[in-house]
């Protein structure tokens, strides 16, 4: 049993805050000995440039930030970290944290318009 399967996930859509929200499930059979097992993967998850991203506003890294407790003060939910990382361009958490003064784009969801400025016309 795959470990997508020991999961349940396999043929379950992930939950919309989840960086895998929308990734099909596929499954491969695998034969071993003229034995063949059918196992299930997520298909490829290609990160959005970083330009996919209309901001939300900003977060300047403090001393002590992690990604889980800005997404929690800024996006509402700790869940959504791996969007912070998408538009900031990093691959691992502690990219956009090591760096204390960087000023972190907080982004609204892929695809997403920014709203429109006051006084202008939408």
């Amino acid at each position: 049993m795959s470990r997508i399967d020991a999961l349940g996930i396999g043929g379950a859509s992930f939950p919309a805050n989840s960086r895998y929200a929308g990734i099909a499930v596929k499954t491969i059979t695998i034969t071993v000995a003229g034995a063949g097992e059918e196992v299930s993967y997520l298909a490829r998850r290609f990160v959005p440039s970083p330009n996919a991203y209309a901001s939300l506003g900003g977060h300047q890294v403090t001393d002590y930030d992690r990604t889980d407790l800005v997404a929690t003060a800024r996006l509402g939910d700790p869940m959504l970290a791996w969007r912070l990382q998408d538009a900031n361009g990093a691959m691992h958490p502690r990219e956009l944290m090591r760096d204390v003064g960087r000023l972190l784009v907080v982004p609204l969801p892929a695809g997403v318009p920014a709203p429109p400025l006051a006084g202008e016309e939408g």
